[in-house]
């Protein structure tokens, strides 16, 4: 058994009162977090399990800290288990396009256009984590800040 739960100052997708998505564990899921502007949406495996709405949300000068797989304002709470490919769009992505790229399990690539996904010029960084970010021949940029060597700790990945 696992859980997803995704949060911020303004940011919360809940499902139901328990503030998180149950999964069933011991396997993959495809999960994907879109923002509009003013609606929040949760997919897990393609398909659409919360969704929060808020005009009043804002993603530009955001001075918080990013993170995946812990919280950022603990040394505990690390996610236990293994993520594969992270990936962030300057653009929400539409329901067909999560559809195409979760393609029933099996998985496309978020760099080439395939069907109803059609956001590949629209991805601002990808990281497939079957490749080391410094022989990547992409430059990772998040609004005019690259990743460097020093901006990402590597150690204990799998």
């Amino acid at each position: 058994m696992g859980s997803l739960r995704y949060s911020g100052s303004y940011y919360n997708v809940n499902s139901g009162d328990q503030n998180f998505y149950v999964t069933a564990g011991g396997g993959w899921y495809h999960v994907v977090l879109t923002f509009d502007g003013t609606n929040l949406i949760l997919y897990v495996n393609g398909d659409e399990k919360d969704t929060n709405s808020n005009s009043n949300y804002s993603t530009t000068n955001q001075t918080g800290v990013f993170s995946i797989g812990r919280r950022h304002d603990t040394q505990a709470l690390y996610y236990n288990g293994k993520i594969d490919e992270v990936t962030l769009w300057n653009t929400a992505l539409s329901s067909n396009a999560i559809a195409a790229l979760y393609n029933s399990g099996t998985g496309l690539s978020a760099s080439t256009n395939s069907g109803n996904y059609t956001s590949s010029g629209n991805l601002v960084l990808y990281l497939k984590m079957d490749q080391n970010l410094e022989d990547s021949a992409n430059s990772y940029d998040f609004t005019g800040n690259n990743i460097s060597s020093g901006d990402y700790d590597n150690t204990g990945y799998e």
